[in-house]
């Protein structure tokens, strides 16, 4: 049987999932805060977790990150989508975190900064996501990363999201 779970639900409840959720006012299926996942699920049990626009709420990201890694099964995939660093709504006041292309590469395996955390996934793969008037930027800041996250462009043309999908 596959486990998926969709963690930081919220009221958006996903078939096939079970919808996880800090706030129980929601009605998850299963409270739980995602830096203690490995409290409600066993350690490499779970194929799939999905996370929408929560992980900038938590408050403390690196554990966040590690308790995901913790639940997962080898061959398993996070699916994570963050708001990016430079669209205005990313500074909401609810708001810890701010993310842009390199946010997640140091929890690569081959990463030349992974020597800070004792988890790592084999792949990392992340996509820079615009709005519909700003798509013309996709294919420039996703080939020539550093030119726009360094050139100012990411303010100029700032993206909508960022998607990342973590293999274990």
């Amino acid at each position: 049987m596959t486990l998926k779970l969709h963690v930081g639900c919220g009221t958006k409840k996903l078939e096939g999932y079970v919808n996880c959720d800090i706030a129980k006012d929601v009605n998850p299926d299963v409270v739980v805060d995602i830096c203690a996942l490995s409290k409600k699920f066993k350690k490499k049990s779970v194929d799939e977790i999905l996370t929408e626009h929560m992980l900038e709420h938590v408050d403390d990201f690196v554990k966040a990150m590690k308790e995901i890694h913790a639940v997962l099964k080898k061959g398993g995939k996070a699916h994570i989508v963050v708001p990016y660093a430079t669209i205005p709504s990313a500074f909401h006041p609810h708001h810890k975190w701010y993310f842009t292309k390199e946010s997640f590469s140091p929890f690569h395996k081959d990463n030349s900064l992974r020597y800070y955390y004792d988890f790592h996934f084999s792949s990392v793969k992340t996509k820079i996501v615009f709005s519909r008037q700003m798509f013309f930027m996709t294919k420039l800041a996703n080939k020539m990363t550093w030119l726009y996250e360094n050139s100012g462009l990411a303010w100029l043309f700032p993206a909508k999201e960022l998607h990342v999908e973590l293999t274990k």
